[in-house]
């Protein structure tokens, strides 16, 4: 399994109420890896570095289903049609 499949499996079995701090996280990294000067240090006390922490600790101790992750294989190209679509409809080009 590759390291996105196995990170989208986790995903997968996260609740949809952490899915907006996940969310906001990845922005913060694409943000650094877009601006490589952006390396200031995270204060570990805001809410949203602490809830990411404890999202890490989480998905650290989730199982992967294998069963899920073939599930998900049957539904990939479904998946994608229906990504590019929403983005179509948002007036993105791709």
């Amino acid at each position: 399994m590759t390291p996105h499949e196995t990170t989208f499996a986790k995903l997968q079995q996260l609740p949809a109420s952490m899915l907006p701090t996940v969310d906001r996280f990845l922005d913060s990294l694409l943000d650094s890896v877009e601006d490589p000067e952006a390396t200031a240090p995270a204060d570990v006390n805001q809410p949203d570095i602490r809830d990411l922490l404890r999202w890490i600790e989480e998905v650290e101790n989730l199982e992967i289903d294998p069963q899920g992750v073939a599930r998900a294989r049957e539904h990939e190209d479904e998946f994608g049609e229906a990504l590019v679509e929403k983005y179509r409809k948002l007036g993105l080009d791709l």
